[in-house]
């Protein structure tokens, strides 16, 4: 039959404290009923040795000595069991027994050790050793008969019994223990994992859609208390992922939907007969093509950022990005002529990724510097090389306020200078680049007034650069 071990971790704990702490008993139980039976038998193999050399020194003492069988056993102290084997016309038989019982006489007669060892008598366990007695000789029937040895035994069923008693007591006082145990182990197991069962319920309450109950703090420095804040942390970042989902989708609807109310718009005006000449419905068209176009882009950038979501690998060659700086500027010259836009920096600066969608990091931060700062405004591009490559963009525009700067990089989000235009959309596709490379991105205040974007690539190795000719001029 299969043993089913309990399922919850109240059950496991207390099944594993209760069993270990019944082991832990059973061996301590088992040590003291050892300790206390080598004490028993030490103490009865003494007394017997030490009977044995007073016969010993007795005899040796007097030499021969004829004892009559009637005077064995005023010598024998009281309690002892005393045999007496000698040869009898060529046989060795037992000559006296003293204290002995039924059997006894056979069963101690045949004993030779010397050294004390326990045999069963007739209703009794006796401790018996045999003893040399040389020039003892008993006077039986008026004749000497010389004895050769004596067997000594002491009675042991009282300490037998005491041993009896203590195992008795020992399987008490455990059953007893166990009980304690398991009502004790039980009370603190239940109040140890109180916090656990009100952590359970929170969840419960999350689960069923109540997302801003979090779990109860636990007294600090407690596992509990750990395990409660790691959960409350990651319930939090889920709630803002499922806010920040929320409204990207509203958001995303809202930009699709305002050029898809346009393209319906036009598209209606021209069904209803509204647009009678050529040169309004070309307009009309170009309406179309136009808004067209946006939703286009939108929907290219929402699949970018869908694609770097899910991880989606990048091409990892070596990209120099002086470069992808002075193309990307020769456009934003051709499409902003009336903002100064210069460069500055070193060479050399490669990088391993996606040379396409590091361009468009470039194209996206350079774009907005133009399009959100008023005509005569200073944009400047600059590049260190150091253990990571830096791209600096810089523009003396009116700048972002501070209270903006943390979330420039959130999609749809348009901080006060790009409310006149974009998708929202450029900054965050910068960000999930940069990091998909392994780099960071950040945005702050310029000392002159406008605004910085600072990114920073981890660095190619020069021996892959060196090998390539990359960054070379």
């Amino acid at each position: 039959m299969r043993v089913r071990w309990p399922r919850s971790i109240r059950g496991r704990l207390l099944t594993g404290v209760l069993g270990l702490s019944l082991v832990a008993l059973l061996v301590a139980e088992v040590a003291v009923l050892l300790a206390f039976r080598d004490y028993l038998g030490d103490r009865t193999d003494r007394q017997l040795r030490a009977i044995g050399e007073r016969i010993e020194e007795a005899l040796a003492g007097r030499g021969q000595l004829r004892v009559r069988e009637g005077q064995v056993a005023a010598l024998v102290p009281d309690g002892v069991v005393v045999l007496v084997r000698g040869e009898v016309r060529g046989e060795e038989r037992p000559l006296v027994s003293i204290a002995a019982r039924g059997g006894e006489t056979s069963t101690l007669g045949g004993l030779t050790r010397t050294e004390p060892v326990t045999v069963r008598g007739a209703d009794r366990d006796l401790r018996a050793v045999s003893v040399p007695v040389p020039g003892l000789r008993l006077v039986l029937d008026g004749e000497p008969v010389a004895a050769n040895t004596a067997v000594i035994a002491l009675d042991v069923s009282d300490e037998q019994d005491a041993l009896r008693n203590l195992v008795t007591i020992e399987l008490v006082v455990a059953g007893v223990a166990a009980v304690v145990l398991v009502l004790v182990s039980g009370t603190v197991l239940r109040v140890g994992l109180r916090p656990l069962r009100a952590m359970a319920a929170s969840a419960e309450d999350i689960a069923s859609g109540r997302l801003g109950t979090r779990l109860p703090q636990s007294p600090p420095d407690t596992e509990t208390a750990a395990l409660a804040a790691a959960l409350n942390r990651a319930f939090d970042a889920r709630e803002r992922a499922e806010r920040g989902l929320r409204d990207f989708v509203a958001d995303a609807s809202h930009e699709l939907r305002t050029p898809l109310t346009l393209i319906h718009g036009w598209a209606d005006l021209s069904l209803q007969g509204g647009l009678p000449d050529g040169e309004r419905t070309q307009a009309a068209m170009e309406r179309i093509a136009t808004e067209s176009a946006r939703m286009r882009a939108l929907v290219d950038e929402l699949l970018l950022l869908a694609r770097l979501d899910a991880r989606q690998p990048l091409a990892r060659d070596l990209v120099d990005l002086g470069p992808v700086v002075d193309e990307v500027l020769a456009d934003a010259r051709v499409v902003a002529p009336d903002r100064a836009i210069s460069r500055e920096g070193v060479e050399g600066a490669v990088v391993r990724g996606d040379e396409a969608r590091l361009r468009q990091v470039v194209r996206n931060l350079v774009g907005n510097a133009t399009r959100h700062t008023p005509p005569g405004t200073r944009v400047r591009v600059g590049l260190e090389v150091g253990e990571r490559v830096t791209l600096r963009v810089r523009d003396d525009g009116p700048g972002i306020p501070d209270e903006e700067l943390p979330r420039v990089f959130e999609r749809f989000h348009r901080a006060g200078r790009e409310r006149a235009g974009g998708s929202g959309l450029g900054l965050s596709i910068v960000a999930a680049v940069v990091e998909a490379h392994g780099g960071t991105v950040r945005a702050e205040a310029s000392a002159t007034g406008g605004t910085v974007f600072v990114v920073a690539l981890p660095r190619a190795d020069l021996q892959e650069t060196l090998s390539s000719g990359t960054g070379r001029r």
